[in-house]
């Protein structure tokens, strides 16, 4: 079945809030008390905010490579690649040479469970029960619908799998609540 009414997060138009430390911005695509997901640019050198109790997941989406130093250890990142670390690291951006689009997951560690995956796919399963899920365009792409889709627009589908009239380069992004023992 095809989903008759995923909701589209357009990229341009997008409203965008400075960071509290000042190295970028970002948007939220969807938040509640314990998780995140949303798109960031970044824009210049510097640390990033602490998240104690929080694990965040970092994907290059979109810019020249970005180097990260988490805890002392850098880590290089090209369009595609990700990391996760602890929210409580210390975290730097360097040698920023340009703007970097940054698709970030914050999860409320023991509270939510989160997974990002990034794939080459024409049907994105949609979130089950009370998991979110939500899909970033990283390439364009057509709805089966025939709606078209840029690259980091964001979507949001309803109960029904998404389906894309052609294959195109996605990143899934799930939350979802710890189940308790």
């Amino acid at each position: 079945m095809i989903d008759p009414a995923p909701r589209i997060l357009p990229a341009l138009g997008r409203e965008w809030q400075p960071w509290a430390n000042g190295g970028g911005v970002s948007s939220t695509f969807v938040e509640g008390p314990d998780f995140r997901i949303a798109l960031a640019v970044i824009d210049r050198e510097g640390p990033f905010s602490d998240y104690s109790g929080f694990d965040r997941t970092l994907l290059h989406a979109g810019g020249p490579p970005l180097t990260l130093v988490v805890d002392g250890v850098p880590h290089a990142l090209s369009v595609g690649r990700q990391l996760t670390f602890d929210g409580a690291a210390a975290v730097s951006a360097v040698g920023v040479s340009g703007p970097v689009q940054a698709f970030n997951l914050m999860v409320r560690r023991g509270v939510v469970s989160g997974s990002l995956s990034v794939s080459r796919t024409d049907v994105v399963e949609a979130g089950a029960g009370s998991e979110t899920a939500l899909v970033l365009l990283l390439t364009p792409a057509t709805l089966a619908d025939g709606r078209p889709l840029a690259p980091h627009d964001a979507v949001l589908p309803s109960r029904a799998p998404l389906v894309l009239a052609a294959p195109a380069d996605v990143a899934v992004v799930r939350a979802a609540p710890v189940a308790l023992a």
